[in-house]
């Protein structure tokens, strides 16, 4: 104590030193000899060492963090005017943990760590959260109560700051207000609802762009340049260079197959699985805000009137000052045709706030891909009530799916992936007639290795087999002769062409490449000239496709394209179309909103489930699933395949056997199957014909401008025609 208490210039100089890096080995030393002899003296030199350790942990925690209560936002509470959308993610939530373990909280953070380190020596314990709520306890009460708080969807500041509007996803909803205790004043009532969001563009990808593409008078000026413009055949036909590209698509489709169920090869870049991409989507999580639920129906045009006037006051904007700003939409057909319908009745008019000038709207990849593959799929199907026919229908029979209705209400996806084992199984059979097998291998044991000379050439003889314009050729010289014509082979092969397009669409959607599937719609916008069924999608596909490919200035096509598919989870190869991501978001959204709306304790009133829990159920849904996370449950995604199976192979096999779909045989039959329409021919001749006739009105239907023009009232009778089909 006299050392320590001493005075003396020399010894507080030497005092000094115990402290500082040079002085503080033995300073260490020296606390570790007392903690012995203190621990020396039994029980009680320990509790006492102990409680005096204790006492300074307590003063280092106090010590610990900020000192204000107002520097303590963000640590220990949270206010709920700084909780947004992105506030429970996964990288909001890494950030806030990091800052807190390290600069705000790292005493009590290093004392957890070393505890929770120790007993995982020596026991299971369930998994300490290191996460901000963890250390720093539980959040105030102002905090919890900002989740639910109402909040604009869209506020003026960040309409000002981006140069391109958030694009609205839309789609209809309906739900039941239930009233248990009837009277006259209250009873169960039904309401059709629109609900959505607004999915802002990748900000790496408008910083590629010309900001003055993305304006409303770049729009306008855009649209007037080609209101006088005849559309050309040519804009829908393909290329040199895209029809190789779909001649390699084929290919890696008959390689898919190849690899999957016969053989393996060592080096896959000789040999591709897959066709060669044209204009990829960078993966990256979307940035979506969900819409404020609206009941107003999207189902007529006065409807969309009332969705529209209902957004614009969800930005707290005036008509006027939102008919300045370029406003991009995205729905299914019935919406698109609504819209179209409501800008016609809305002219001529003086007033742009509703002339709908600055707003148009685009049609949703998954649909476009429904509806088409509906139709194709429909085309090719057969008569299930005649064994022989060797339609869609038998080779499903053959695979164990149930064919006794061709499509199955709402669940498109099952009917693509049915359209994908038809397809596959029947690339399948001709590999193995082309190597001489009679049977499938068996898929739970290794495949055989081949050479990549002899892969590839068995890839090239299927191709000239099934899919080659001379394969074609010479089945529809034989589908079409005089005496005894069997047009067996022509329907195959007219279907593996047009099953190839869904197919691939498909697969050029999960994969993110617009580039290739603008190459299908521009396929489609041909076929569907010549299909039933399709007599809306005739007009509007093929707009669409000029409006993003030709119409708009470049910088706004580059958005909008790769705009059309998001990855929900970041992830690359797990695209989907804005409308699909609508459909099932909306569907689970749903659900969880109805169940938290009906077991929230507050009674049931439409208007605050409008404007309190669909604006907010969003970040409730990811606040629960983040609560799972932190407590040790591990989210995982999963990925379903479509894949053959050898059993369902060999029974497709055997009745290939028995049938002859490729027509080898002599056999005779006494059914002949009528032949199928080449829609992709009969489209091309539509689109020649009409282009070199006197009236071109048909072709110039095709015109987006003529629809879009804001400039004088556009007259367009074959949009006025009677149609029998409904949009989806």
């Amino acid at each position: 104590m006299a050392f320590l208490s001493n005075n003396h210039v020399e010894v507080k100089t030497r005092r000094a030193m115990w402290g500082s890096p040079d002085g503080w080995t033995s300073t260490r030393e020296l606390l570790d000899k007392i903690h012995e002899l203190v621990h020396n003296n039994g029980k009680e030199g320990k509790e006492n060492w102990n409680n005096y350790i204790l006492d300074e942990a307590k003063l280092c925690l106090a010590s610990d963090g900020p000192s204000s209560h107002a520097r303590r936002e963000g640590v220990t509470w949270f206010s709920a005017n700084s909780i947004g959308p992105t506030f429970f993610s996964a990288e909001s939530r890494l950030s806030r943990d990091e800052h807190l373990m390290n600069v705000e909280m790292p005493f009590l953070v290093s004392a957890n760590q070393i505890k929770n380190l120790e007993d995982t020596h020596c026991r299971m314990t369930p998994p300490v959260s290191l996460g901000a709520c963890s250390m720093a306890g539980i959040f105030e009460e102002n905090s919890t109560q900002g989740v639910i708080i109402p909040r604009p969807t869209c506020k003026e500041e960040n309409n000002q700051q981006k140069v391109l509007r958030p694009i609205i996803c839309i789609d209809n909803i309906d739900f039941e207000q239930t009233v248990h205790t009837k009277t006259i004043e209250t009873t169960s009532r039904s309401f059709h609802g629109t609900w959505g969001y607004l999915h802002s563009a990748d900000p790496q990808l408008l910083a590629q762009v010309n900001d003055t593409d993305l304006s409303l008078d770049s729009y306008k000026k855009s649209i007037a340049g080609y209101a006088d413009k005849i559309v050309k055949p040519s804009a829908f036909f393909p290329t040199n260079e895209q029809s190789q590209h779909f001649q390699a698509v084929v290919k890696s489709q008959i390689s898919q197959v190849l690899f999957s169920c016969v053989a393996k090869i060592k080096d896959h870049k000789t040999v591709p699985q897959h066709p060669p991409p044209i204009d990829p989507i960078r993966p990256h999580v979307p940035d979506i805000t969900m819409l404020k639920m609206m009941i107003a129906s999207d189902n007529s045009s006065e409807g969309i009137g009332e969705v529209l006037t209902g957004i614009t006051n969800q930005t707290k904007e005036t008509p006027i000052e939102a008919a300045g700003h370029l406003q991009v939409m995205e729905g299914d057909l019935g919406t698109y045709c609504n819209l179209e319908s409501l800008r016609a009745l809305r002219r001529p008019t003086t007033h742009p706030d509703e002339s709908l000038g600055n707003i148009f709207m685009l049609l949703g990849a998954s649909h476009i891909l429904w509806n088409i593959a509906q139709a194709i799929f429909l085309l090719h199907f057969g008569d299930s009530s005649n064994c022989e026919d060797l339609g869609a229908w038998h080779t499903m029979e053959s695979l164990g799916i149930a064919a006794d209705q061709p499509i199955t209400k709402k669940d498109f996806t099952l009917m693509v992936s049915n359209m994908q084992r038809v397809h596959e199984v029947t690339i399948l059979h001709c590999i193995l007639d082309l190597i001489g097998q009679t049977q499938a291998q068996n898929l739970d044991e290794e495949l055989p290795l081949w050479d990549d000379s002899r892969a590839q050439t068995v890839i090239d003889q299927c191709y000239e087999r099934l899919f080659s314009p001379k394969a074609r050729r010479a089945a529809e010289k034989e589908a079409t002769k005089k005496d005894s014509p069997n047009p067996k082979l022509a329907n195959l092969l007219l279907r593996l062409h047009d099953f190839a397009t869904v197919i691939e669409a498909d697969r050029a959607m999960k994969a993110g490449d617009i580039g290739r599937l603008l190459n299908m719609w521009r396929m489609w916008s041909v076929m569907a000239q010549g299909i039933k069924g399709l007599n809306k999608y005739a007009i509007h596909l093929p707009r669409m496709l000029i409006l993003l490919t030709d119409v708009l200035p470049p910088g706004l096509q580059k958005v909008l394209q790769h705009s059309m598919l998001i990855t929900p989870s970041g992830r690359a190869g797990h695209f989907v179309g804005k409308d699909f991501f609508l459909e099932v978001h909306l569907e689970v959204q749903n659900c969880w909103l109805k169940y938290v709306y009906n077991n929230s304790g507050i009674g049931t009133n439409i208007r605050r489930l409008m404007d309190v829990f669909s604006l907010n159920i969003s970040m409730l849904r990811e606040l629960v699933r983040d609560m799972a996370g932190l407590s040790g449950n591990n989210y995982v995604q999963q990925s379903h395949k479509c894949r053959l199976t050898t059993a369902s192979i060999n029974s497709f096999l055997e009745m290939a056997n028995q049938y002859d779909p490729f027509g080898t045989s002599k056999k005779q039959y006494n059914f002949t199957p009528p032949a199928i329409i080449d829609i992709y021919k009969k489209g091309m001749v539509f689109i020649k014909e009409n282009s070199k006739s006197v009236n071109k009105d048909k072709i110039n239907r095709f015109n987006p401008a003529h629809n879009l023009s804001f400039e004088e009232l556009q007259l367009n009778h074959h949009d006025s025609e009677t149609e029998d089909e409904e949009g989806i």
